[in-house]
């Protein structure tokens, strides 16, 4: 399944563009009212508001470690200076804020080809957009609805805390409202996504905040 555009009420967008156009080095395109970031076929949609998200990136598989010293050297706010070891789900993964307190992930998935590459980490090893965070006060229930509207199933076997629907190109993380986000963020899963799109083995979806609420 690929995240083919994501739209938040989060930041300010002049902010954010400086952010992920500067800092990141990604494609952007910035007004006063809306910043747009381009990432292979995932467009990031942000508009004004106080909402914040989880939301993660692919990375190159074996550049996790580069990464992180290509954002420290970028003066970007790591939010524990780690990189996390996902044994069952064979990958790698570390944590920053974005300018709206967005818990922004680069994951590094070893199930994934891993090409023959040596170079130093650049923007161009963020590969896609592969997860957003999803809150619902049952889980289970918004997981099965949208199994069934997407054709997809669970990555892993889900938790009552936590159901991750889709695959390791495109995953819906849904967690309790209210839940902190990983790794000790101390943020609550509150934000809803204004719309979400989705290529799946169903065909083309968008799902909007009161389909996903």
């Amino acid at each position: 399944m690929n995240l083919t555009s994501l739209t938040f009420s989060s930041g300010t967008p002049r902010l954010l563009n400086a952010f992920y156009g500067n800092a990141l080095g990604m494609t952007t395109l910035a007004s006063d009212k809306v910043c747009e970031v381009q990432v292979c076929h995932t467009t990031l949609r942000f508009t004004e508001g106080t909402d914040r998200h989880h939301f993660a990136f692919n990375i190159t598989p074996t550049k996790i470690e580069q990464a992180l010293t290509w954002l420290t050297e970028r003066s970007v706010e790591l939010i524990d200076g780690r990189v996390h070891h996902f044994e069952s789900w064979n990958a790698h993964a570390l944590y920053f804020w974005d300018p709206a307190g967005n818990v922004v992930e680069f994951i590094a998935r070893n199930d994934l080809p891993i090409p023959d590459d040596k170079n130093p980490f650049t923007p161009a090893d963020i590969l896609s957009v592969s997860e957003i965070g999803l809150n619902a006060p049952d889980p289970a229930a918004l997981a099965a609805t949208l199994m069934a509207q997407t054709g997809t199933t669970y990555y892993r076997p889900p938790s009552p805390d936590f159901h991750p629907v889709g695959d390791e190109q495109g995953l819906l993380i849904i967690v309790p409202t209210g839940r902190l986000w990983f790794p000790e963020t101390g943020v609550p899963a509150l934000g809803t996504p204004l719309q979400v799109k989705v290529d799946s083995p169903a065909g083309s979806w968008t799902l909007s905040r009161d389909d996903l609420t």
